[in-house]
């Protein structure tokens, strides 16, 4: 019986450098297990919209990920807080300094450029595919209007992940 066992991360939460350490660690453990550590897959889920220009991706995109991360770092309203002691005024600065650093940074949003420059970042720690969240609630015509574009950042990197082609532009 051949047992594969994969990973599905995310990059909500935690930086690259964590996960490049969490790959390595997988990697290792596979090794030491008697596989060879470099067959396993690892997968990193992006939310993910693509578009002509970064300025119009960001607002179709502001809303509903806003919302994502509302109700993703709600879970954490009274770890470290005292929930009562947060006002909506504060929830919403931080969920706006929450948004731009994640669109910036870890998400697959804004033009295939801008992307490829994370995508790059995935395949310097080790990942090797990407699995491209896109209905985290952006109206469904724009982003089907918009996947020829995701679909220029795939076809970059369409030998592998971690080996892009290079445009003849």
């Amino acid at each position: 019986m051949n047992c594969s066992a994969n990973v599905l991360a995310a990059l909500i939460g935690y930086s690259f450098e964590d996960l490049a350490t969490r790959i390595g660690s997988y990697r290792e453990s596979r090794a030491r297990g008697g596989h060879d550590p470099q067959t396993g897959i690892v997968s990193i889920m992006m939310h993910t919209f693509v578009g002509q220009s970064n300025s119009s991706v960001k607002d179709q995109v502001r809303a509903p990920f806003t919302h994502y991360l509302r109700s993703y770092f709600k879970q954490y309203d009274n770890v470290r807080v005292d929930a009562g002691e947060v006002t909506e005024a504060d929830r919403d600065a931080i969920m706006n300094a929450a948004f731009e650093l994640y669109f910036e940074n870890n998400t697959l949003m804004g033009t295939p450029a801008k992307c490829s420059r994370v995508a790059d970042r995935l395949v310097a720690v080790g990942v090797d595919e990407v699995a491209c969240l896109v209905d985290f609630g952006v109206e469904a015509d724009a982003v089907l209007e918009n996947l020829p574009h995701l679909n220029e950042l795939r076809e970059h990197y369409s030998v592998s992940l971690s080996e892009p082609q290079m445009n003849a532009d």
